[in-house]
Formats: C-alpha cells, structure tokens, sequence
C-alpha cells in the first residue's frame, strides 16, 4: 500500500457528509483546516478512506484503549502530540483532497507535523490494520463500535453522490 500523507479536505465535501452522517467531524479545528491522514484505507478496491487528526486531550484520550483511534507520540510515549480518529474516518474522492505542503505551514505547526508525520509513517502498517479491523467490527454489527463510529455502509452508498 503507499505511504500514509497528510491532507486537507475541502469545506463543501465535509459539509455534504456531515448531512449524511454527522460523526464526520467539523473541517475546522483549533483556527485552522483540519489535517486528514489516508488512505487509511481500501475497501474492495473502491472505497478509499482518511482520517481525521486530532490534539491530544488527556482529560479524553488518556483512557481510551481501544482500536477506535490511534495515539500519536513523539519521541517516546511521554509526548502525546495528537489523535488520529479511525473512528471518523470516512470515504473521499479524489477531486476534494489537497496534500499539505509542510513548507507552506508556519514553523511551529510544521514542527508538529513533521513530528506526527515521523510516528504515523513508523506505525504505518498497525494504522491500516487497526483501520481494517475497526471497519470489519462495524460492519458485522459489533453495538460497541457501531454506537462509536461513523456508519460506514450509509457513507459509502452516499458519497459518491457529492456534486452530482
């Protein structure tokens, strides 16, 4: 599969999903466009899907252990820099995705980045297979996982359906 990249996804698509399935979260975060990472994952050669990072909030994420999203460190497991949410993850189109320049990002941010981009390409394979059971959990109807997650079946019927 190839490598993980980090991507904007443009207003109008996520506004048109939020429609259909409101846990595909907000584009915006922090003041800034939100960063996707894909493709997480191919569902029958067809559906490819990226996923939403995240800041890293002790008070939410500290006790979740789970599949249904991914800890992102730095250096070692002291420095929680972000979230990736296999659990918002959603299908995209090519037509609405922007690959981010880290150089086009002010230094600090471009920092974080690279620093989250660095542990996501390290983890690139447990991501995709973490993505692909967390998928597998909802569509054999796991309420756990199906209460957390987006609904995955609606998405992919709907999505292809954007600006048409």
């Amino acid at each position: 599969m190839d490598k993980l990249q980090f991507y904007r996804v443009s207003d109008d698509y996520i506004n048109f999903l939020r429609n259909v399935e409101p846990k595909v979260q907000h584009n915006r975060y922090e003041n800034r466009d939100r960063a996707y990472v894909g493709i997480v994952l191919t569902m029958g050669g067809i559906h490819n899907y990226f996923a939403p990072l995240s800041s890293y909030k002790p008070e939410t994420h500290d006790s979740v252990r789970n599949k249904s999203l991914v800890k992102i460190y730095g250096k070692d497991q002291s420095e929680k820099l972000a979230v990736l949410k296999l659990n918002n993850m959603f299908p995209i189109l090519p037509t609405v995705i922007t690959r981010i320049d880290f150089n086009q990002e002010d230094y600090d941010y471009k920092r974080l980045l690279i620093k989250e981009y660095s542990y996501i390409i390290k983890h690139q394979n447990d991501i995709q297979n973490k993505a692909r059971s967390l998928y597998n959990d909802v569509a054999n109807g796991h309420s756990f996982f199906s209460r957390l997650c987006c609904n995955f079946a609606l998405l992919e019927q709907e999505y292809v359906k954007y600006g048409k």
